[in-house]
């Protein structure tokens, strides 16, 4: 009898051998990238190997069951982050800058967030001619400009959204600061590992979440709106979903491509050192952290994952957790899997399935 690993290994090698053969006719043919490898191992290959595959048997393992215990949840979250609680603090403002690339805004604020060891982070605000009342806070990830991010917020300005852009840390515009380590000397951050060596005043992954905070601070302090709604792509993606399950002023939250629980990874999707962090992720792993960023009066989660994805978390292992999750949030979570592409972006289908989840007019769930 085959045995699991012998299907998989054959299997791998029919997809590699078909898949070159299909490289070469879609490119006569001009056929979109995802009609090679990725589609043949996804579509024809995978599905005969799920049995076999302990990734897609996990069970959640989730210590959250009421909503109480999402609140305590929380509050150990951000006393991890923090230990003298939530920052109140607020970026400097910089009000009708030139736009930093095409987008039809009618104003642009910059926003410098400046936190410990000399590590800023700057952020843009899109204010359209006609508002629509609502905020979205779209995070770039590791991508500095890139023209899928600019087309998709331009879209959003365009169809009356206030937009927020940020950057991970030590990326984009962001600072990449030297500090003074007592036991290594001087040295520049410049990678998230780098990270750890900054650990004085908190844990090091709250340079992630600053920036949101600090923008949601001014913001809310300054103005309403009818709601607020965090985007994000790959580890945008994960700092959409960890903000949103420490700040409930986000009420809708998309991250797209951005994390998977540990349980369920392998190889090249674990992720870097923000992904990984067991001091993080024992008080709340990813199956908790998606329950408490779907719960609350009114919040949602729709987590998108691109099928085809060439960078991270690709597949459809997430459906197999979708229907639990929803089951314990007090507000509503759910899964997209996007097919329609093989890229590691947010598409135009999966922004116009965004935006129908904002304003109120989703189609029915569960894609």
């Amino acid at each position: 009898m085959m045995t699991g690993r012998k299907k998989y290994a054959l299997g791998l090698l029919a997809a590699f051998f078909m898949g070159g053969v299909s490289s070469i006719i879609a490119l006569k043919l001009q056929l979109p990238p995802y009609h090679t490898f990725a589609n043949l191992y996804y579509q024809w290959v995978r599905p005969t190997l799920v049995k076999d595959d302990p990734d897609e048997a996990v069970v959640p393992h989730i210590r959250i069951a009421t909503e109480a215990d999402v609140v305590r949840t929380r509050e150990q979250l951000i006393a991890f982050f923090w230990p003298d609680g939530i920052p109140a603090g607020v970026p400097q403002v910089e009000t009708d800058l030139s736009s930093p690339s095409s987008h039809a805004a009618e104003r642009v604020d910059r926003f410098t967030v400046r936190m410990d060891h000399g590590i800023t982070s700057i952020a843009y605000r899109f204010i359209p001619k006609n508002r629509n009342g609502h905020l979205i806070l779209y995070h770039r990830g590791h991508e500095g400009s890139s023209p899928h991010h600019d087309r998709n917020i331009s879209q959003l300005i365009g169809q009356g959204f206030e937009v927020v852009a940020f950057w991970m840390p030590l990326t984009g515009e962001n600072s990449q600061p030297w500090i003074e380590h007592p036991s290594i000397g001087r040295l520049r951050l410049l990678t998230h590992d780098h990270l750890r060596f900054a650990h004085e005043g908190g844990h090091p992954t709250r340079f992630f979440m600053e920036p949101v905070v600090f923008v949601l601070n001014h913001l809310t302090a300054t103005e309403r709106y009818r709601s607020i709604s965090m985007i994000g792509l790959s580890g945008g993606g994960w700092t959409t979903a960890v903000a949103s399950a420490i700040d409930t002023r986000i009420q809708f939250s998309f991250p797209v491509a951005g994390s998977m629980p540990l349980s369920m990874r392998s190889g090249g999707d674990l992720g870097d050192y923000e992904q990984v962090s067991s001091q993080l992720y024992s008080i709340a792993n990813y199956f908790e952290l998606y329950v408490m960023g779907a719960s609350g009066e009114g919040r949602r989660q729709l987590q998108i994952l691109n099928e085809f994805d060439p960078c991270c978390f690709s597949g459809r292992a997430a459906l197999n957790y979708a229907e639990t999750i929803d089951n314990i949030a007090t507000g509503k979570f759910d899964v997209m899997i996007d097919s329609s592409h093989g890229r590691h972006e947010i598409s135009r289908g999966a922004l116009t399935r965004i935006v129908s989840e904002i304003l109120g007019n989703a189609p029915p769930s569960r894609t």
